[in-house]
């Protein structure tokens, strides 16, 4: 007995003379879509790889689609590059921070040593320096040095840009032992890297033997250079300590018994004494005037003092002189 079947195209199933439903459908030959992209996603972001992988074989066994293989290959380098990727990323992680803190205390410790040398020469207050322009205002005005020295009437008698050599006439035997009674010299000055110099020479007017004064500053590039000019200078008057310097002009000549340079403070001062003078063939003994030359030299900030007082019953007129100088150059 056959069923009814409300369909008139629609097969009854229960029909045996029904016609057999078709076949099932063969595998599709197609490749699964996501286990490709499994094995792309395994070289651009891995991860993402794995993913699609898993996806890519539930699929391939719903739907019966080719692939299986690519799929697994598709996880397999996924998987891979995932833990090549995290494994380089700890050695990063773990190296990374070691040459950092390397560096940071390498640089803490460079940081460090610099802040402490810009502190310390911040805290130090700049050198004293005093200009070109400014050498002219430190020396002393006739008043002042009559004042300091008990010789009124002094006067400038000339001023002075740049050393001197010998007047015109002049000699000096031994000619290296000039410097040890004379100030401002050019063979004293020469390449001692002075800068700038200023000198006046003063004279008396008075019924008396006059004195004569010589001042003479100098700028040196810093207070090292000026301290070792002055160290030069006094060195090279011990080597004429004791010796005879014999000065000639025109038919006349005299001979200064050259001292031994005294400490005074900060000045060095050597006194050099005229005994005798020839005039014209004949010979006196001056001894008793008490006739001195005395040069007198000091070094403060980058300035060098160097004066020279030649007259009678000296005392210690240029050491007086450098002082009242010195104190006008700022510390």
């Amino acid at each position: 007995m056959t069923a009814s079947w409300p369909g008139p195209s629609w097969p009854n199933p229960f029909d045996p003379g029904a016609p057999q439903p078709p076949p099932p459908a063969p595998p599709s030959e197609e490749v699964n879509t996501l286990a490709t992209l499994s094995v792309v996603f395994a070289f651009l972001l891995a991860p993402v790889g794995v993913v699609l992988g898993h996806f890519a074989l539930k699929d391939i066994r719903r739907r019966g689609e080719r692939g299986r293989n690519r799929a697994l290959v598709g996880l397999t380098l996924s998987y891979a590059f995932t833990v090549i990727a995290v494994v380089a990323l700890v050695l990063w992680a773990t190296l990374g921070d070691k040459q950092t803190g390397q560096s940071t205390a390498h640089s803490g410790g460079t940081t460090a040593a610099g802040a402490a040398k810009l502190s310390a020469n911040a805290s130090a207050p700049p050198e004293p320096s005093v200009t070109a322009e400014g050498l002219q205002s430190l020396v002393l005005t006739g008043e002042d040095v009559a004042g300091l020295i008990k010789a009124p009437g002094m006067y400038v008698n000339k001023t002075w840009t740049q050393t001197h050599e010998l007047q015109p006439g002049d000699s000096f035997d031994p000619p290296e032992c000039t410097e040890a009674v004379f100030n401002g010299l050019t063979a004293s000055y020469r390449d001692s890297g002075y800068r700038a110099i200023y000198g006046v020479d003063l004279g008396q007017h008075t019924n008396g033997f006059p004195h004569g004064v010589s001042e003479f500053v100098a700028t040196f590039d810093n207070a090292a250079a000026a301290k070792g000019f002055v160290t030069k200078a006094v060195n090279h008057i011990n080597g004429c300590a004791g010796k005879q310097l014999t000065y000639s002009h025109g038919g006349i000549s005299g001979i200064y018994s050259v001292g031994t340079p005294a400490q005074t403070g900060p000045v060095t001062s050597v006194r050099s004494t005229l005994g005798t003078v020839q005039d014209n063939g004949r010979t006196t003994d001056v001894g008793g005037q008490h006739t001195s030359a005395l040069r007198a030299l000091a070094a403060k900030a980058n300035v060098v003092v160097d004066v020279d007082v030649i007259g009678r019953d000296l005392g210690d007129d240029a050491t007086a002189l450098v002082q009242g100088i010195l104190g006008r150059i700022p510390s």
